[in-house]
């Protein structure tokens, strides 16, 4: 993982998106307000976030398809089995993706935090945020905490998301098809939450935003923990389509 360039490409990529969203804001209204208002407005600032989604994908979200491209997918099956594979192709997928978006978070809004203060003393600013998701470690002095809490929820939902392109690699060897299918599902799955009128757990952009379908949690703990499980549930779910999907192609692909 660490020897690839487009991770390590990938994380001041994640940051430089992140500052497109807020640049305009950041301009208007960094003298009155706080590190805060720009993380947890950012995605309602602009609309650079979604390309997050791809970047987060392109150090490993094509793996499989390069695997399979230059025949070491079939070394590694001679060598080994399909779910041992399977397995640490999606893990590798699924921490590289989390770490692409966690690191160019912790960059970006690092910077930033030295030219703001972490939170204000604005009652508006309170009263904004109290409904926001680990309000109770925002206000209790923790900045590190709550970036930390809040970057990796974020990190994990786009992490999930990535994992559909390891779906894609098996029935596409187009590179662009298959990086750019995390935007597509992110808008179809938007589309067919809102026109089937699916339960709320299906709501995922939403979960990775605030967390709500877990805001009856007793601590702000607690929210954290059942978000970043949510989301690895949903890749675990994935890693377990792409193995049964990529053993029905087994015979075209091999």
């Amino acid at each position: 993982m660490l020897a690839n360039v487009k991770f390590w490409l990938a994380i001041p990529g994640v940051a430089l998106l992140n500052w497109l969203t807020i640049a305009d804001e950041w301009n208007l209204a960094r003298q009155e307000s706080s590190l805060v208002y720009f993380l947890v407005s950012k995605e309602g600032l602009g609309v650079f976030f979604i390309l997050i989604t791809l970047m987060a994908a392109l150090p490993f979200g094509g793996c499989f398809l390069e695997d399979k491209r230059s025949r070491f997918f079939r070394y590694c099956l001679e060598r080994g089995s399909l779910p041992s594979y399977c397995i640490s192709k999606v893990v590798t997928a699924y921490v590289g993706a989390f770490l692409c978006v966690f690191l160019g978070d912790c960059l970006i809004f690092g910077i930033l935090g030295t030219g703001v203060p972490f939170l204000t003393e604005s009652q508006v600013e309170f009263q904004v945020f109290s409904q926001s998701r680990y309000y109770g470690t925002m206000t209790q002095g923790a900045p590190i905490l709550y970036c930390i809490m809040e970057f990796s929820s974020e990190a994990s939902g786009y992490a999930f998301s990535s994992m559909i392109a390891f779906l894609v690699s098996i029935y596409s060897s187009n590179s662009f098809v298959v990086l750019s299918s995390p935007i597509l599902f992110y808008y179809g799955s938007m589309m067919l939450y809102q026109l089937l009128k699916l339960p709320a757990f299906f709501d995922w952009q939403n979960i990775r935003q605030n967390s709500f379908l877990f805001a009856g949690a007793s601590s702000d703990f607690q929210v954290w923990g059942m978000t970043l499980l949510y989301f690895l549930a949903g890749a675990a779910v994935f890693g377990i389509l792409f193995y049964l999907l990529l053993k029905r192609r087994m015979e075209n692909i091999v």
